[in-house]
């Protein structure tokens, strides 16, 4: 019989992970330990000391995980469970990568169709959809889960945004209380 090469408790980080493509993306070793992983998108160690590879397969599965893969790659609404894109036109172009580190939220350009709406009628109310509210509305309840606030803080928002941004149509149309979020 062949003996393993590696015995239980004692993988170690491997560096080719960084260029796999399952992982390359959101692992890097964890300094000061080569028993344990680092995933970048979720700030947690993963220790590899038991399972090696597997641990990061496992990791990789997890609900909180590929919602922030998901999240950095550019969801589209329609992961969240509505029709619109969240992030970018209908165009063959790839989301940009965010310049900040991934805990910050980013907001996504607007749609190059709305802007092309603009141009068509000179009015601002063509401009305004009920998707652009929509997305408004999900980025405020993003920005709520991530910095766990509670839902509470969006009580009187339809009603505080109207007079700090007295000319958005959108922020005349957000109606994202407690409630909703």
């Amino acid at each position: 019989m062949s003996t393993p090469t590696t015995m239980k408790g004692q993988c170690n980080y491997n560096p080719n992970w960084e260029r796999d493509p399952r992982y390359k993306e959101w692992i890097s070793p964890f300094k000061g330990d080569k028993k344990k992983a680092l995933c970048k998108l979720c700030d947690r160690f993963i220790e590899i000391s038991g399972m090696g590879e597997s641990a990061l397969k496992s990791h990789a599965k997890s609900s909180k995980h590929s919602l922030r893969l998901k999240l950095k790659q550019g969801s589209n609404l329609s992961d969240f469970g509505f029709g619109s894109l969240a992030t970018s036109s209908k165009s063959n172009e790839k989301p940009k990568e965010p310049t900040k580190s991934t805990d910050e939220l980013t907001v996504p350009p607007p749609q190059v169709e709305s802007e092309k709406r603009k141009e068509a009628s000179g009015s601002i109310q063509s401009f305004m959809t009920k998707d652009d509210v929509l997305r408004a509305e999900i980025l405020w309840v993003l920005k709520l889960v991530k910095n766990h606030y509670s839902f509470n803080s969006s009580k009187d928002m339809s009603e505080l945004l109207p007079i700090m941004f007295p000319d958005s149509e959108i922020a005349k149309h957000f109606q994202c209380g407690e409630r909703k979020s």
